[in-house]
């Protein structure tokens, strides 16, 4: 099962910024090690022991949003992000 939430907020910048958590979902614990990227590009993250993760400098356009753990079900949300906003995303993987 998935749960995700891609949720936008105004920033100043030109650039776009994701700041999220991975969690296993079930248990709703953390997942540290999970890999966090945007296809096609060489922009991604692995979240720290917390869960939680950060993509900075990604440009406006339509992307795919790719959570992937050994272990888990690899997941994506396709989306498009605006100029100059940052988004929170929470996202559970399921074993």
């Amino acid at each position: 099962m998935l749960s995700a939430v891609l949720l936008p907020r105004p920033t100043a910048g030109r650039s776009v910024e994701i700041i999220g958590c991975v969690r296993e979902s079930g248990t709703g614990f953390p997942r540290e090690g999970a890999h966090v990227f945007l296809a096609s590009t060489r922009i991604g993250t692995a979240p720290s022991a917390s869960g939680q993760d950060r993509l900075e400098v990604i440009p406006p356009g339509p992307h795919r949003l790719v959570f992937s753990m050994v272990g888990f079900a690899t997941t994506h949300i396709d989306t498009l992000l605006r100029s100059r906003s940052t988004y929170n995303v929470s996202v559970s993987l399921a074993p």
